[in-house]
């Protein structure tokens, strides 16, 4: 196997494994979602303002990285198939996920961070319901990044067709 190869093999695991910690965060609001659903309107505002400090400034790294190596890694394989468009199809899910965070999500984070138990808007369930879905569609799309790029890293062929 050729060292440009063998790189592009590197990169491809370190681009999953980044897809794949962005994916896990995104994930556990998936699987924390029918619970939360059940707590009251203080309970789930205060699990909102507390539970979740550590995961923005761990993602507001690492998933741009994820995006930019996805971005990189398509226009180097993008002569290859299938691999080449599964990775242009990671960068796009990937990049679309980040971009329904920043309009649907993040908007409503800055809304509900400003709340306290007795500032609770009468409609909080609404918001919480959009802050949910969000979340959810977020992990969608990471997850389709994460199986196109796995893919990818398997059909990656040894050396080029070139």
């Amino acid at each position: 196997m050729s060292q440009r190869w063998s790189l592009l093999r590197f990169l491809l695991i370190v681009d999953l494994l980044l897809i794949m910690l962005v994916f896990s965060l995104a994930f556990s609001h998936v699987m924390e979602l029918p619970g939360k659903l059940q707590l009251s309107g203080a309970v789930w505002l205060i699990v909102q303002q507390t539970l979740y400090n550590g995961f923005g400034p761990f993602a507001s790294v690492v998933e741009p990285l994820a995006i930019a190596l996805s971005w990189v890694l398509a226009v180097l394989v993008h002569h290859e198939r299938p691999a080449g468009r599964l990775v242009l199809l990671a960068a796009i899910c990937s990049s679309a996920g980040l971009i329904e965070w920043f309009v649907v999500v993040s908007p409503l984070n800055t809304r509900l961070n400003s709340w306290g138990p007795a500032t609770l808007p009468a409609d909080w369930t609404t918001i919480r319901d959009r802050w949910e879905l969000g979340h959810v569609v977020h992990a969608v799309l990471l997850g389709v990044a994460l199986c196109a790029l796995t893919w990818a890293t398997v059909t990656l062929p040894h050396t080029s067709r070139r």
